[in-house]
């Protein structure tokens, strides 16, 4: 039995299929019109992550970038093949799990992706680099002894300027959620 916060099995879209032919259709010297045939789409649509159990099972990820993982509605696909609908009220995390089916557990595992880190130094240094980054309205992710930013042209171009060292690195950047966004 699939277990999944509603959870709907064999959600299905409608699409009609039409044939240049079968647009020219005419009625004339036909029996009756053509039929279009509708192509069924099988997904499990979740509305919710699941609520944390003590069972162990295998875990299958799911695969997302971190821009499509803040958003309420989206389509993926787990690395097995299975193709899931998200319709949430609230994004997920990385690391959560949002189905469950015969021993198997299904979790978002969000992509790594191009941040630039800048190593944390004395307190007001610090503090200037966080607010240089916050006045270009850029979110931060504080990271032990780094703060990590997503790569841009215009914080590379402010970090080289104001000769704060930076280094490139290939991460999944979870950034803190009180970044302000135009």
């Amino acid at each position: 039995m699939a277990r999944a916060a509603v959870c709907t099995r064999n959600f299905v879209d409608h699409f009609h299929f039409f044939k240049s032919e079968e647009l020219a259709y005419s009625g004339q010297g036909q029996s009756k019109p053509p039929k279009f045939p509708i192509l069924n789409i099988s997904m499990d649509l979740i509305r919710a992550p699941l609520t944390p159990s003590a069972q162990d099972g295998s875990e299958i990820l799911l695969l997302v970038e971190r821009h499509t993982l803040a958003k309420r509605r989206w389509r993926g696909v787990a690395e097995d093949g299975w193709e899931f609908g998200f319709d949430l009220d609230e994004p997920l995390r990385d690391g959560a799990a949002f189905f469950e089916v015969g021993g198997a557990i299904y979790v978002i595992s969000q992509k790594p992706e191009a941040v630039l880190e800048i190593a944390l130094g004395a307190p007001l240094e610090s503090a200037r680099v966080g607010w240089l980054i916050g006045n270009l309205h850029f979110s931060l992710e504080l990271a032990g002894s780094v703060i990590r930013v997503a790569d841009d042209s215009a914080l590379r171009q402010m970090l080289t300027r104001e000769h704060i060292a930076f280094s490139e690195v290939t991460s999944v950047f979870h950034p803190e959620r009180h970044g302000h966004v135009h």
